[in-house]
């Protein structure tokens, strides 16, 4: 996450996204982290800043939390109490942004970001990183 945000109502978005996403474990092949991104204006183009030559999908915002909301395990005893901390990022997520997208970047070694616009105009969102074989 940037250090540096001068906007007060997205540096307290960022920490609520933070808090919010603190020990989420993405599930793949290698289960990763999710962590915070935040880009503040003014924005480098190209926009979204991917890595030149990389291989870029965007995705409904939604595409991001399927694998976890959609599967029975994430709804059973052991799994309830993680599917209701991702339903808790997605709705946040969905309340506090526009412009919602998921991206998948790079192939094996994929980096799933999902982002949207504050109203501030900045970018915020979460990624992580997934391994498919």
């Amino acid at each position: 996450m940037v250090s540096t945000i001068s906007d007060d109502s997205l540096q307290s978005a960022a920490d609520r996204l933070q808090a919010l996403a603190a020990d989420l474990w993405y599930p793949s092949e290698t289960d990763t982290p999710v962590t915070v991104r935040v880009w503040p204006l003014p924005l480098a183009e190209p926009w979204p800043p991917f890595p030149p030559g990389a291989t870029v999908t965007e995705h409904p915002a939604d595409r991001f939390f399927q694998p976890i909301l959609s599967q029975p395990f994430w709804h059973s005893a052991q799994g309830d109490h993680l599917a209701q901390r991702y339903q808790a990022l997605q709705d946040f997520l969905q309340a506090t942004l526009t412009d919602l997208r998921t991206y998948r970047i790079g192939q094996v070694e994929v980096t799933l970001c999902l982002m949207g616009r504050h109203p501030s105009g900045a970018y915020l969102g979460v990624q992580t990183v997934l391994v498919e074989t």
